[in-house]
């Protein structure tokens, strides 16, 4: 409806606010070495970005998720903020 609340933009918002707080949460993990709360953040970011299909930061949150032990580092991440970011221009460009 016209003048009306727009589900998508608040699902895209509340997307972008989630995803932020989860990769707040990833960084602070992989400052502090623990490996668990970074895998359970990168399973949430998972989770987030199939459901609103981004597949393949989806993708990329799996394979932090189950990275071998000592594997999960800022170069990883790197890529997962960098495909975060484009996700966020490509929703913002649909808007």
């Amino acid at each position: 409806q016209p003048g009306g609340p727009d589900p998508v933009a608040d699902l895209t918002l509340a997307f972008v606010q989630d995803a932020t707080d989860r990769f707040a949460k990833l960084r602070q993990a992989l400052a502090s070495g623990d490996e668990t709360t970074a895998r359970k953040s990168a399973h949430s970011l998972k989770g987030m970005s199939g459901a609103i299909g981004a597949n393949h930061l989806s993708a990329l949150s799996a394979e932090l998720e189950h990275a071998p032990p000592g594997a999960i580092d800022v170069a990883r991440v790197a890529v997962l903020e960098r495909e975060f970011a484009r996700v966020q221009e490509a929703l913002a460009a649909a808007a």
